[in-house]
């Protein structure tokens, strides 16, 4: 049975969401419809495995995490068809990314080292190997499902 998680809308009228075929290995594939649920398209390479897809507010651009095999490659950027663009914390495990409303920072769930749970908040700019660890022992469980919320001022 195929299983369809983590719907996001993009500005070229289609939703973009993990699409995994358990009988498939890799299962997980970045597949988008247009909004009447019809055209739908695989966009995840060969061999390659893709998760926890966030649009751009630009409608431009997707973070996503990617795996190859063994290999996480963390957070990614990728162009609407799922083309690299840039990698954010690679090597390293990076899920959950969202976008800032600027689309300068990406949040996203982490681990302190490679082998260690992911559950704590990271940020990172944009095409920079910046980043930055926001929550240090987060409540029992860790943080997970990082947003960005518009700060409105008096």
């Amino acid at each position: 049975d195929p299983t369809s998680v983590r719907p996001t809308w993009a500005l070229n009228g289609r939703i973009y969401f993990s699409f995994a075929v358990p009988s498939q290995t890799p299962h997980w594939g970045l597949t988008s419809v247009k909004v009447d649920g019809s055209d739908w398209l695989h966009h995840t390479p060969a061999g390659e495995s893709d998760t926890d897809p966030a649009v751009s507010w630009d409608g431009g651009r997707m973070a996503l995490r990617r795996m190859r095999g063994d290999m996480n490659y963390g957070v990614i950027l990728t162009d609407l068809s799922g083309n690299p663009l840039f990698m954010t914390n690679q090597p390293g495990i990076g899920q959950m990314p969202a976008w800032s409303r600027n689309d300068q920072f990406i949040a996203y769930v982490g681990a302190p080292s490679v082998n260690g749970p992911a559950n704590e908040i990271y940020v990172t700019r944009i095409n920079a190997f910046w980043k930055k660890h926001v929550t240090t022992g987060a409540a029992v469980g860790g943080g997970r499902n990082p947003v960005f919320v518009r700060r409105l001022e008096n």
